[in-house]
C-alpha cells in the first residue's frame, strides 16, 4: 500500500523478518515486559513459521506490524482455557497478534492501514471470527475498529489484555467502506490473483491437505474419507447417491450420456451457451436419440416454453441442460424445470459443473447431475462427480453393457472405488467440503457486489446481468478495439489471471472474471486498475 513513503504489505524477505524481530523486541521486551531481554535485541515469535505478517514500511524501516495465524492452539488458548465456549461450533477462526507500531508513527495512518490490509485478507480467506488480545488501555481503539470484548481480562500485572473478537459480518462492513485505491493498496506486492473458472485459487487449509503423505486407495483411511466426502456431497445437493471418479467434467458428462443412452428413449437437450452445446456433442457421440432447443447465448431457459415443447412432443422422455452456463454466467431455472418435468414424468439431468459450490443446488428430483472438484467447491482439479437416483438408473433389458469406467453401478457395488484413486485429490476435496459453505457464499456475494458497479463504471458490459447471472462468473463483452487475447495476456503479465484463452471466448472477444475460488477485494481492485489503464 503506497501513500507518500508508506508501504503496507505481507512480509516476504529476510530483511523484513529481521526488522519484525527488532520491532517485536522493542515492543514486547523493552516497552511491555512480556519476555526476557537478550543481547541481540531481537525477538522471534514462537509461532513465527505459522504467522502471516502485515508490515508498514516507511522507506526501508518497518514502523508497524500485525501477525495473523489460524493454527490451534492459539496464544489465547493458553490464557483462556475455555476459549471454545466463546465461539460457535464449526467456525473458521484466526488470531491477530503482535500489534506493534513505532512511537513516532502511532498518531499516523499506520494502524488504520495495517488493519485495512488484514481485514481484506481475513475476508478473502473465509474466516468466520478473528480473535485478539487487546491491552486494557487500548480497548476504546479496538472497539472503534469493530472488535467486541468477551471473557475476563487475562495476563499478568503490567501486561493485562482483554480478549476480543470480530466477526465476518463486521469485517465485511469495514471493507464495504473502502475506496478502490485503499483496497488495491492492500494487495501484497508481487501477488498473483487467480480469477479462473477452474482451476481455482485454494484456501490455505486446502493447500495444507496437498502436503499430506500419499496413501493407498485400498486402505481403510481412504474408504473412510470417501464415505465422509460422499455424505457431505449428498447433503449439499439433497441427493441420494454420488460417485467420485478420477477425471474432469467432460468425463462426468460422458457418464451421464452413457446412462441416458441406456434409456433407449428420445429426449430434449436445451442449450444457451458453450457448455449446452457440448451436451449436444456428448449426445451425438453416444448416438442418443434427441431433439435440440438452442437458444441465444445469455438467454435464460423459459420453463413455460419447455412445458409447451414437452406437451407438443410426448415422445420426449428426458431433459438435459446446464444449471449454470459457464460461458456466460447464465443461471438456468432448474427448480422450475424440475417441476415441469415431474408433472409430465420426464426424467431430468443437470450439468452442475459450475453451479455446485457457487449456487444453491437442490437436486433431489434429478435422475443424474454432474460436477467437479476444481471449481466452486474450491478443491484441486481432477475429480469428477456424478449424482444420481439409484432407483432411476436401471437399464432397459435390451441395453448394451456400458464401458466399465462409465458404469455407476460398478462403483456402487464396490463402495465407490473400483479403480485407482488419488488420496491427495480426495484429501483436498474433503478439506474444501469441511469449510462452512455459507461464509464462502457471503464473501463471494460481497466481492461481486463490489466488482459489478466498478465494471459498469469502466464501460464494460456483462453478457448476463442482475439476478440471472451467477455470482461466480462475470463475462465481459469487450469493445472491438480491445483484443481479449491482448488484454488477457497483459493482465496475466501483471499477475492477474483471467479466463480468455478458450476458443469460444476468443471468437466472441470475451474475457471472464470468476470468483469460484479464493479471491480478495484487494486483487479485484488491482484488476480494475489494470482494466482502466487498458481502456484509456
Amino acid at each position: 500500500m503506497r501513500g507518500g513513503e508508506l508501504l503496507v504489505k505481507i512480509a516476504d524477505t529476510g530483511d523484513e523478518f529481521d526488522g519484525i524481530a527488532r520491532l517485536n523486541y522493542a515492543t514486547f521486551v523493552e516497552e511491555i515486559p512480556q519476555h526476557q531481554s537478550n543481547p541481540n535485541r531481537a525477538l522471534v515469535d514462537k509461532f513465527h513459521q505459522e504467522n502471516t505478517y502485515f508490515i508498514a514500511k516507511d522507506g526501508e524501516a518497518i514502523v508497524g506490524m500485525l501477525a495473523l495465524r489460524n493454527q490451534r492452539p492459539f496464544s489465547l488458548d493458553a490464557k483462556l482455557p475455555n476459549l471454545d465456549a466463546h465461539v460457535l461450533p464449526g467456525e473458521s477462526l484466526c488470531e491477530i497478534r503482535l500489534l506493534a507500531i513505532e512511537p513516532s508513527h502511532r498518531h499516523s495512518r499506520v494502524l488504520r492501514e495495517l488493519f485495512r490490509a488484514l481485514f481484506a485478507n481475513c475476508v478473502a480467506q473465509g474466516f468466520d471470527r478473528a480473535l485478539i488480545s487487546g491491552r486494557l488501555e487500548n480497548i476504546p481503539l479496538y472497539t472503534k475498529l469493530g472488535f467486541e470484548p468477551f471473557a475476563e481480562p487475562v495476563g499478568s500485572e503490567g501486561a493485562r489484555y482483554q480478549p476480543m473478537f470480530m466477526t465476518r459480518a463486521t469485517a465485511n462492513r469495514q471493507l464495504r467502506a473502502l475506496p478502490v485505491r485503499a483496497a488495491m493498496e492492500a494487495a501484497p506486492a508481487g501477488a498473483r490473483h487467480c480469477f479462473l473458472p477452474g482451476p481455482v485459487a485454494l484456501h490455505p487449509e486446502v493447500e495444507a491437505a496437498m502436503r499430506l503423505p500419499v496413501y493407498s486407495h485400498r486402505s481403510m483411511r481412504y474408504a473412510s474419507l470417501l464415505d465422509e466426502t460422499q455424505e457431505r456431497l449428498r447433503t449439499l445437493t439433497h441427493t441420494q447417491a454420488v460417485e467420485v471418479l478420477m477425471g474432469t467434467g467432460t468425463l462426468a458428462n460422458d457418464v451421464v450420456a452413457a446412462h441416458i443412452a441406456e434409456l433407449g428413449s428420445k429426449g430434449l437437450i436445451v442449450s444457451n451457451g458453450e457448455f449446452g452445446e457440448r451436451l449436444l456433442a456428448h449426445a451425438h457421440g453416444f448416438g442418443i436419440a434427441h431433439v435440440a432447443q438452442q437458444l441465444p447465448w445469455g438467454q435464460a431457459i423459459d420453463p413455460d416454453a419447455i412445458a409447451q415443447r414437452l406437451d407438443d412432443d410426448p415422445d420426449i422422455r428426458w431433459l438435459w441442460c446446464v444449471h449454470c452456463e459457464t460461458s456466460t454466467g447464465q443461471i438456468n431455472p432448474v427448480q422450475e424445470l424440475q417441476a415441469v418435468c415431474d408433472a409430465r414424468q420426464v426424467l431430468t439431468h443437470w450439468d452442475g459443473i459450475s453451479a455446485l459450490g457457487v449456487l444453491p443446488c437442490d437436486w433431489r428430483g434429478v435422475r443424474m447431475a454432474s460436477a467437479v472438484s476444481g471449481k466452486g467447491l474450491g478443491a484441486l482439479t481432477g475429480l469428477a462427480m456424478v449424482f444420481y437416483n439409484p432407483a432411476l438408473l436401471q437399464p432397459q433389458p435390451t441395453a448394451r453393457p456400458l464401458p466399465a469406467y462409465l458404469d455407476l453401478r460398478t462403483y456402487a457395488k464396490q463402495q465407490g472405488q473400483p479403480y485407482s484413486g488419488s488420496s491427495l485429490l480426495l484429501e483436498t476435496l474433503a478439506s474444501a467440503l469441511r469449510r462452512p459453505q455459507a461464509p464462502r457464499a457471503a464473501t463471494r456475494a460481497l466481492l461481486g457486489d463490489w466488482l459489478a458497479p466498478r465494471l459498469q463504471q469502466l464501460g464494460l458490459p456483462l453478457v448476463v446481468q442482475g439476478a440471472a447471472r451467477s455470482p461466480g462468473v462475470f463475462t465481459l463483452a469487450l469493445p472491438k478495439e480491445l483484443s481479449s487475447r491482448a488484454l488477457g495476456d497483459a493482465l496475466l503479465e501483471a499477475g492477474l489471471e483471467c479466463s480468455y484463452a478458450s476458443g469460444y471466448l476468443l471468437q466472441r472477444n470475451w474475457l471472464q472474471i470468476c470468483l469460484m475460488g479464493e479471491a480478495s477485494q484487494a486483487g479485484l481492485a488491482l484488476l480494475c486498475e489494470q482494466l482502466a489503464r487498458h481502456l484509456e
